[in-house]
Formats: C-alpha cells, structure tokens, sequence
C-alpha cells in the first residue's frame, strides 16, 4: 500500500500550494485562495517535467 503524502506550502500572496501523490505515481497539485482554487492531476512524466522547468527557472535566477 502507497503511504499518502501531502505538501502543503503558503504562498507570501496568501495562495496556498499543495501537492499529493495520486494515481500511480503520478501527482496532485491544488492552488487555493480565499475565492477561487484549481487543481490538476500530472502523471509521473508530467510532474517530471515541472520538476525540470522549476529547476531551470530557479537555476537562471540564481545565475543571473
């Protein structure tokens, strides 16, 4: 059985992040705010590739 994990993260623009693991292997993200939230379900692939683009973003922040 697959243990549940959860991260939740608060945004300083009080937006509220939170990621879980869904499906097989594959991840949950939610956005939420006072009046409106989203969510997608990635699979592992898809949630890869996210782990990537927010590596180069961060990686040319540090950079530049």
């Amino acid at each position: 059985m697959l243990k549940d994990i959860e991260t939740i993260i608060n945004t300083q623009d009080d937006i509220r992040v939170a990621v879980s693991n869904w499906d097989e292997g594959g991840a949950w993200i939610s956005l939420m705010s006072g009046s409106w939230s989203s969510n997608v379900a990635m699979t592992r692939d898809e949630a890869l590739m996210l782990l990537d683009g927010l590596k180069a973003v961060l990686q040319a922040e540090v950079e530049a």
